[in-house]
């Protein structure tokens, strides 16, 4: 009994170091696996320098990128836009049919490293700013007849086929559009201006990221005065 007894202590002192070592090793493999974007002979790059780079390269186009939807969406709540599914729908096929298929736009998805959602979540912004922009537009007949003469040649393959008055309904809304896309920058640069943005990524405001007695709750409390007296 005494030798199966210190038999059996020693084994289970080499089951317990296998186990410490397989956790080890486990650990090693997270390590390497979730906080390394690559192993080179057994040296780790770690993520935090693939996310510094991505940063350093990107990050102040991401930042504008995502501060800009958000302003659109404050901007469509305040202005009281509400969007159809249907309408984003409709211009999804719109794009579908103007790149060849659902194939072909699914290729050009993934060259750009965007996904149905997120190109969905484009239109709905798009759309929400054609709401608010379309209506303030003013342009007579003249305006298009002169739009037209100096683009019918980039919107028609045979221009000298064509004519104002026949193509005046689709001028307009190549019109629209262009004044739109002419204005977009406008509309958000003002309200840009009106709002409260901390940039809170390191290098990319004007200051780093800081904390201050009810900062947010005196932030709060600001906009919210400055939007009430705007009405």
């Amino acid at each position: 009994r005494s030798k199966f007894s210190e038999y059996a202590k020693s084994a289970g002192k080499v089951l317990a170091l296998l186990l410490v070592l397989l956790l080890v090793d486990l650990f090693v493999q997270y390590l390497n696996n979730d906080y390394s974007v690559a192993i080179v002979n057994g040296q780790r790059i770690p993520k935090r320098e693939y996310v510094k780079n991505l940063e350093m390269m990107y990050g102040a186009q991401v930042a504008d990128a995502l501060i800009e939807e958000e302003l659109v969406r404050q901007l469509g709540i305040e202005e009281g836009v509400d969007i159809d599914s249907a309408d984003i729908d409709k211009s999804y096929q719109e794009i579908e049919e103007q790149l060849g298929g659902a194939e072909a736009l699914e290729d050009a998805l993934a060259q750009n490293n965007l996904t149905s959602e997120e190109l969905r979540e484009q239109l709905r912004n798009e759309l929400v700013l054609k709401q608010i922009i379309e209506p303030r537009l003013e342009y007579t007949d003249e305006d298009l007849a002169e739009f037209f003469e100096e683009y019918k040649e980039l919107i028609y393959e045979d221009p000298s086929e064509k004519n104002f008055e026949d193509e005046k309904e689709e001028i307009e809304e190549i019109y629209k559009d262009q004044k739109i896309f002419e204005e977009r920058d406008v509309v958000l640069s003002e309200f840009q201006q009106d709002s409260i943005i901390q940039i809170n990524v390191p290098g990319l405001g004007e200051e780093e990221p800081s904390y201050g007695f009810f900062k947010a709750t005196r932030n709060l409390i600001s906009n919210f005065v400055e939007r009430h007296n705007e009405n």
